[in-house]
């Protein structure tokens, strides 16, 4: 059943850029250019050319000739090249005026939508129509839009396939006049009187010609050049006896290619990613240009399958015209060969290639974890690469993606005693690539790094935006997704709880024999706690990916993190510093939290959303047009057992920016409730009992918190009640409130000192007291601000 969007159609189903007038007048060029041709001395009087006499005519009559039949075949294919053209720019004319009409029927769709909205909530305020039968109403009224926004999205997609097809139809055209010309293949001619053939490669003529145009022909061209490339380029995976030179040669001659989308996706039909494991086998990571190679059999992997490089000056031609390309040998469309290729890279993937120094079986995605970091790393310079939803969702194939059978392969070896020594410091390190990127064995960072928006300097701000539009919408596909890897209960795992408390492995001892002297050594392998920055790039990916509340995959995501996060804090009893140790190996996670939390503290305090087990998305709101986070009793539950919130409270940071978000939650939801007549008590309590956990989690985090002034009076030190009084301030500002204030409140990290108790002794003042106090004292300030709130919407009225 189709979804209704009230995204406008300019976004929603892009124009194609006009371009008919500059195809035409490229067209009547090229003819033009064929009339001046034949106007030429040469092509004219042949080897008889005027002024051409004696010594000079006899020694260049011949070349003369051949010059003069070659510019007479060229000039009777021009003709042909302003047909293929025309006909394109009409189909290119034809093709912009359906989308438009396509446009015109889905705004229009949301146009009636809202028109509809609105007659429903004035026929229910007038009180004409029960509550029941507006929801019924305006259930109808989202279907009939959604169904209309689909009609127009198959018009739509008709003129970009017919449009597609004429591009296909016409770009034939023109590459079986060149074919006439000079064979596309390389083509030998003899030039009489020369002492040696000569070689023409037609694809470098086309290349230089039409190269820098954006339009079919600059792809065309492209892609025949990044073919005949890609030929050559082969040839270097099949060295079985690789040296110094020869890969500082390859990297010199194609390293400014590696993140050409044309080009890698040329270079894959003649490569398989055995064959790049197996080159990266026989490199030493010392020699000059391994690593530039181990980054670049990354970025070629990445693109393709799906991905593609904002730094790339071809990105967005291919991204335009990749749909119109087939492979000159297989015929075979960019997709279909994508899919081949995702199929070799699984294959590959999960076959063994060498031993480590525990003679266990090194792996293919550890070889291709290498390359794939070093590729996402700043250091390669590849801070635009994106990987695709090819790698990341698959494709209609019924197989599972790259990125899922790597999480099932992921978990298969982690589990067991060899996962040990995987991903640490004193475990493999396939071809010595260890100091390219942290942790470079571990596919499942590496993917992370390339799930992360593009970046850098020289990356053009619409090319990144439109990317990482597309991005966020892959990803966060990726996220929701039920993963290959199952729970204790049989049930599988999505994607994001496993990613975030799923990925560890014991410690364990292994015994190695010393290079070269026969001494076996006993080693202690630590404990792998699943990501080299602490979790800090998976926990921007939650974010970005959560964001939009309009979009009901967004809460879901949420709840599987603090399932994950949960999972991980009560599977591990361990300490550092006081801490739980799964807390303080993911602090990099941890301190997103705040950011993630953000737009759904106040589901967290309201529980406005009791969540039903099994289900994948959030909970509509039509009041707010907003879809809520949705927890079960029972997730709500572990939250408070596996000490989510003592933990948060080891980051005074993201506690601090949590408590903001959601005071700022409770002014909003206050106020509506007030201004609706609603009871105001399940707010306040909702609120309270939310505060309670913050104060719990940072002082069961911080029991040194208690302590003396100058004059010996106990004091406790809390980031919680200064925020809260400084929130209950400036929102007591801005009623009525009209929207979020947390902007105006921000003030991390500050402290508030307060008195401990009023009538204990010192000495009788422990840190459980002063947490009862603290806690009071943020309730006191909570109905503070709901009494100012009530006072306010009074005077309203």
């Amino acid at each position: 059943m189709p979804t209704f969007s009230s995204t406008a159609a300019s976004e929603a189903l892009p124009l194609p850029e006009n371009k008919v007038d500059s195809v035409e007048q490229l067209g009547k060029a090229i003819t033009s250019a064929g009339e001046a041709m034949g106007e030429t001395q040469v092509a004219v009087n042949g080897s008889t050319v005027t002024t051409w006499t004696g010594a000079a005519a006899d020694a260049h009559a011949a070349s003369a000739t051949s010059l003069q039949n070659a510019i007479k075949k060229a000039v009777n294919q021009h003709p042909t090249v302003q047909k293929a053209l025309d006909n394109y720019a009409e189909a290119l004319g034809t093709a912009i005026s359906e989308v438009k009409t396509a446009q015109t029927d889905w705004d229009n769709a949301i146009d009636t939508y809202n028109k509809a909205i609105q007659g429903i909530d004035d026929s229910l305020q007038a009180g004409e129509i029960s509550d029941d039968e507006a929801a019924t109403k305006k259930e109808v009224a989202e279907t009939t839009a959604a169904f209309d926004q689909a009609d127009a999205k198959v018009k739509y997609t008709q003129a970009l396939m017919a449009l597609g097809a004429v591009a296909l139809t016409s770009a034939n055209w023109v590459n079986s006049a060149a074919d006439s010309f000079i064979p596309r293949d390389q083509a030998s001619t003899t030039v009489p009187g020369a002492t040696t053939t000569t070689t023409v490669n037609r694809s470098g003529v086309e290349f230089a010609l039409f190269g820098d145009d954006d339009g079919i022909l600059g792809a065309q061209a492209q892609w025949n050049h990044a073919q005949t490339e890609a030929a050559e380029a082969a040839e270097f995976f099949d060295d079985s006896d690789l040296t110094e030179q020869e890969v500082k040669e390859f990297v010199e001659k194609y390293g400014d290619e590696f993140n050409n989308p044309f080009f890698a996706n040329a270079l894959a039909a003649k490569v398989d990613p055995a064959d790049m494991i197996r080159i990266l086998e026989q490199t030493d990571a010392s020699w000059e240009g391994a690593s530039e190679l181990n980054a670049g059999v990354g970025t070629m992997v990445v693109l393709a399958t799906g991905g593609n490089d904002a730094s790339s000056e071809y990105c967005n031609m291919w991204e335009m015209n990749k749909g119109a390309l087939h492979y000159s040998d297989s015929h075979n469309s960019v997709e279909e060969q994508q899919k081949a290729f995702a199929e070799q890279v699984r294959a590959a993937g999960n076959a063994t290639y060498g031993t480590d120094s525990r003679d266990n079986p090194i792996y293919g995605y550890q070889w291709l974890g290498s390359a794939l970091a070093a590729a996402g790393s700043e250091a390669a310079g590849s801070t635009g690469l994106v990987i695709g939803d090819g790698f990341l969702n698959g494709y209609d194939d019924g197989k599972p993606s790259i990125a899922q059978d790597m999480l099932k392969w992921d978990n298969e070896h982690l589990q067991s005693a060899y996962a040990g020594g995987v991903y640490s410091a004193r475990g493999c390190d396939p071809g010595g690539f260890f100091g390219d990127s942290p942790k470079s064995a571990d596919p499942v960072y590496a993917l992370l790094t390339l799930m992360d928006g593009p970046s850098g300097s020289g990356i053009d701000a619409a090319t990144a935006a439109s990317m990482n539009e597309q991005r966020i919408s892959t990803v966060r596909k990726f996220m929701a997704a039920d993963s290959l890897v199952t729970g204790s209960d049989g049930t599988p795992l999505s994607v994001t709880e496993y990613m975030t408390g799923h990925r560890f492995a014991p410690n364990d001892t292994f015994t190695v024999r010393r290079n070269g002297y026969g001494e076996e050594i006993t080693t202690d392998n630590p404990q792998y706690w699943g990501y080299a920055d602490q979790g800090m790039v998976l926990g921007k990916i939650i974010d970005d990916v959560t964001s939009d509340t309009s979009n009901s995959a967004a809460p879901y995501i949420v709840s599987e993190y603090l399932d994950g996060y949960s999972y991980g804090l009560a599977h591990e009893d361990s300490q550092y510093n006081g801490q739980d140790r799964y807390g303080y190996e993911n602090r990099g996670l941890r301190s997103a939290s705040a950011a993630i939390l953000e737009e759904y503290a106040g589901d967290l305090a309201m529980k406005r959303a009791t969540g039903t087990s099994g289900a994948h998305e959030g909970v509509y709101d039509p009041n707010d047009q907003r879809y809520h986070l949705k927890l079960t009793t029972e997730q709500t539950s572990n939250l408070r057992s596996s000490g989510f919130y003592i933990d948060l409270g080891h980051d005074k940071e993201a506690l601090s920016g949590l408590t903001n978000a959601t005071m700022d939650h409770f002014a909003a939801d206050y106020h509506s409730a007030a201004l609706a007549g609603d009871s105001t008590d399940r707010v306040r309590d909702g609120y309270k009992g939310q505060m309670d956990d913050y104060v719990q989690g940072e002082y069961t985090a911080n029991e040194h918190a208690v302590t003396k002034d100058d004059n010996g009076q106990f004091k406790y030190d809390s980031t919680v009640l200064g925020l809260v009084k400084t929130c209950a301030t400036s929102i007591a500002d801005e009623i009525p409130v009209a929207g979020p204030v947390v902007s105006k409140i921000i003030g991390l990290g500050f402290d508030t000192y307060g008195d401990a108790s009023s009538t204990a002794e010192a000495s009788a003042v422990d840190a459980g007291q002063v947490r009862e106090n603290l806690r009071g004292d943020v309730r006191d300030e909570i109905d503070a601000l709901g009494d100012e709130i009530d006072e306010r919407v009074e005077q309203e009225n």
